[in-house]
């Protein structure tokens, strides 16, 4: 059907010329029906691009996730370390918050306690399960973590290191039983024990102070040496063992990272 283009005007009479209404040039009726046939193709072209760019649309956001998400970094348990950098750090937990709500990892671990005389008939005799919390932790680096469980993990190449601006005076090191114990020395290996290089480029704990359960406090100077030390607590009872940066050793090139790389404890019966 044709359409007067003055007057609107319906025409079904393809024969005519001029619109009986205002006698204005009809179209050609073969010509309207290509131009309406040309427009229809036009369209459906047009959608076809569009729905293709709306494929590939997706499969590129869905291809970029997927390659993000395998970006994410996954809690570690023993990690190879690099020398700590103390440009990133993350910011002290709030004081206010308890140690347990402050844990790094929150997942118990058998302890690595010295001198437990233990029975595979006595769980009571059985070591102690440990769990480990901090002040603060240093921001990872490069795929290596600083949680405050690996200060007790059995492996001098992990440590963990304090988070906060500066030194670290201050910023402490928790880890509590999972029952009251008996405790005569502290074993520390104070500073990033991986290697030589790593321990005198980094800060060494110089002077700490240990808090127990029971409220009470001992302190202890410790020497600038890249190994073991015990420290004698006497026979304490506690549940926890709080212990405290309170001097460093400044390391060779990086005085802002203290880390404490393994403690562990003697207790008895």
């Amino acid at each position: 059907m044709r359409v007067c283009p003055n007057c609107q005007t319906p025409d079904d009479d393809a024969s005519l010329k001029f619109c009986l209404q205002c006698s204005t040039p009809l179209p050609d009726a073969q010509q309207t029906v290509k131009k309406g046939g040309n427009a229809i193709i036009f369209a459906a072209i047009l959608g076809g691009f569009l729905l293709l760019a709306l494929v590939v649309g997706g499969i590129g956001v869905f291809l970029f996730s997927r390659q993000d998400d395998d970006r994410k970094v996954i809690a570690p348990t023993n990690l190879p370390l690099k020398e700590s950098n103390s440009n990133d750090k993350i910011t002290k937990q709030k004081e206010q918050t308890s140690p347990v709500e402050q844990l790094s990892n929150k997942t118990p671990f058998p302890a690595n306690s010295v001198g437990v005389n233990s029975s595979a008939n006595s769980s009571s005799n059985a070591a102690p399960r440990v769990v480990a919390s901090s002040s603060s932790v240093r921001k990872p680096d490069g795929g290596n973590f600083y949680f405050p469980n690996f200060a007790f993990d059995n492996n001098p190449a992990t440590a963990w290191c304090e988070g906060v601006k500066g030194a670290g005076v201050g910023e402490w090191l928790q880890f509590n039983f999972d029952r009251e114990i008996t405790l005569k020395q502290i074993k520390i290996e104070p500073g990033y024990f991986k290697n030589d290089e790593a321990w005198q480029k980094n800060n060494r704990v110089a002077k700490i102070s240990v808090k127990f359960s029971d409220a009470a406090v001992r302190e202890f100077s410790l020497a600038d040496e890249r190994k073991t030390q015990t420290l004698d607590v006497g026979r304490i009872r506690t549940s926890w063992v709080k212990i405290t940066i309170e001097d460093y050793f400044a390391g060779a090139s990086d005085s802002d990272d203290t880390l404490i790389s393994e403690v562990s404890f003697v207790t008895e019966p």
